[in-house]
């Protein structure tokens, strides 16, 4: 290049290498300062206190352009310094540079000593001290306890996430242990309706206890569903404890009244249905037998006649297995064999004209008790479904039954109990009631059961529910439940686990190993006469002296 103006020709290269690099920088601080005011309207949510500084620098000649904010921590002052680094304009190997800088402490944005961001990327500790720096997204940023009271509060993105106790951005937040529920506190550890959570429903019955549902006293969970055991119908008592039919009140199932009979004798069942015995139904000197399905009686069924016509019935016998009902009758002398709907199958017949009486059977054979007119002579048998009658022995029974235990036959009269045991040709004296009118026995689980009343004694002194094995030869009584003016027992029936009885003032359930004097009143009523009962029910004989009938009583069996 020539000289121009007087002036050296190195003069001139250096005056172009001024307008050079001033040039130079112009442009990039021109660019950088567009850069810079995209970043600060970025982080203008940041909160009132402003921006770190941005410091935008050229690095040609060593000379740096500082952008700082202005005051109030808001918009770009604009400050240029040019061959300044006070303030940590430049850094020593970038662009934009500085303690607590924008984007790096050694080496900024453009490649300088140290490269592409420099330590630490966004400053060292990226968001941390020096990155986005205090007042970034750090204090005043998005609060430890989420986005809590006053919306962005101390702490980022930190710890706690969305905080102890809340959950809104700038909305209230809720003191433990209540959570937020769209807008409204709730204390999850007690509302029924946000139980352990939102929304959490207990149901009917329920009450939520320290975050859980649970039933309410008086109800308990039966099946996953809370019920109240006093008058739930199909958890009386208990759970699973169906009363059936009736209702169910003070934990108890309530008797139904089957039918109304003019004289019932004996109740039976087979487990698909009761029968009655009315021994003077319809005309005089006849008998009626009725009848009920389980699946229908008590519930809106009553029992309907079976047979009608029948000669003065004594005793009735179910035996599922064959699918008859036996009944014997005094008159004829001879025992019907019947379908559970009436038809006649056969009619058993015994020589002499015996009358007949008591029926037992051991699931093979069919027992019967026998007499003449003066006397009771012996005790038949003859297979279930046969008519090929034989005697067994010669004892003088009105009422006899069968124990598996030990395969015995157990009479009685007016006032022996006789063991007549199946190995044997003769039946033997059990026990001894003289003085005392037997008012029923039952055997269940290897033991005989019998309630006794003193006739001379109004107190019913010595009287009372009794037992004894069957495996003894004779009987020493273990009383259940002492006599008493009171307590006077009827008819007695028992299953595997309790004996049940019925007096004027009710039905009385006891356990077989005894109750003291304080047995179980089942129902209020003013049953007496006979008792039967199956797997889920017990049936009852109920005088009604002022119409002169009796009703037939269901009540199922309480747990």
């Amino acid at each position: 290049m020539g000289e121009r103006d007087g002036a050296g020709a190195g003069d001139w290269r250096l005056l172009e290498r001024i307008v050079v690099t001033v040039g130079t920088a112009v442009e990039r601080y021109a660019v950088v300062s567009a850069v810079a005011a995209a970043l600060m309207a970025g982080f203008a949510a940041c909160g009132p206190s402003g921006l770190p500084p941005f410091r935008a620098a050229s690095q040609d000649a060593g000379r740096d352009v500082s952008i700082a904010p202005g005051s109030g921590g808001g918009a770009v002052a604009g400050t240029t310094v040019l061959g300044s680094r006070t303030g940590g304009s430049v850094g020593p190997g970038g662009a934009i540079a500085g303690t607590g800088g924008g984007v790096g402490d050694s080496g900024g944005a453009p490649a300088g000593r140290g490269g592409g961001m420099g330590t630490g990327g966004l400053g060292t500790g990226n968001a941390d001290t020096g990155g986005a720096s205090t007042g970034g997204a750090s204090t005043g940023g998005a609060s430890t306890a989420g986005a809590s009271t006053g919306g962005a509060s101390t702490g980022g993105s930190s710890t706690g996430g969305s905080s102890t106790g809340g959950s809104s951005t700038g909305g209230a937040s809720c003191p433990a242990p209540q959570m937020l529920c769209g807008t409204i506190c709730k204390d999850t550890q007690s509302d029924a309706a946000n139980c352990g959570r939102c929304g959490g429903v207990c149901g009917a019955n329920q009450d939520c206890i320290n975050g859980a549902c649970q039933c309410v006293a008086p109800a308990q969970m039966c099946g996953g569903t809370c019920v109240d055991t006093s008058t739930d119908l199909h958890n009386c008592g208990a759970c699973g404890h169906d009363c059936r039919f009736g209702t169910c009140t003070s934990t108890q199932c309530n008797p139904v009244l089957l039918a109304t009979a003019t004289s019932v004798n004996s109740l039976a069942s087979d487990g698909s249905s009761v029968y009655a015995l009315d021994t003077a139904g319809n005309v005089a000197g006849k008998g009626v037998l009725y009848g009920c399905p389980l699946a229908q009686c008590g519930i809106g069924g009553t029992m309907s006649v079976v047979r009608a016509g029948l000669d003065a019935p004594t005793d009735l016998l179910a035996v599922p297995s064959v699918g008859s009902v036996f009944v014997s009758q005094i008159v004829s002398g001879a025992v019907l064999n019947l379908s559970p709907t009436g038809t006649l199958k056969a009619t058993i017949t015994f020589p002499l004209s015996f009358l007949t009486y008591g029926l037992a059977t051991d699931g093979t054979n069919l027992f019967v008790s026998t007499g003449s007119s003066s006397d009771f002579t012996g005790i038949q048998k003859t297979p279930l479904g046969g008519n090929t009658p034989s005697h067994l022995f010669a004892a003088l029974p009105s009422r006899i039954l069968y124990d598996s235990a030990s395969n015995a036959i157990f009479a009685r009269d007016q006032s022996l109990i006789f063991k007549c045991p199946l190995s044997a040709t003769a039946c033997a004296t059990f026990y001894s009631f003289a003085g005392y009118q037997m008012n029923g026995f039952a055997v269940a689980g290897g033991k005989l059961f019998f309630a006794l009343l003193n006739t001379s004694s109004q107190a019913n002194v010595n009287g009372g529910l009794f037992s004894c094995p069957t495996s003894a030869a004779t009987c020493t009584p273990t009383t259940l439940v002492p006599g008493s003016a009171v307590f006077k027992p009827f008819a007695v029936d028992a299953d595997s686990s309790y004996v049940y009885t019925v007096m004027a003032e009710g039905a009385f359930r006891c356990a077989q190993a005894g109750c003291g004097a304080a047995p179980t009143m089942l129902f209020p009523c003013s049953p007496s006469g006979e008792l039967a009962n199956d797997a889920t029910a017990i049936y009852a004989t109920n005088p009604n002296p002022v119409a002169a009938t009796w009703g037939v009583l269901r009540m199922a069996k309480q747990p």
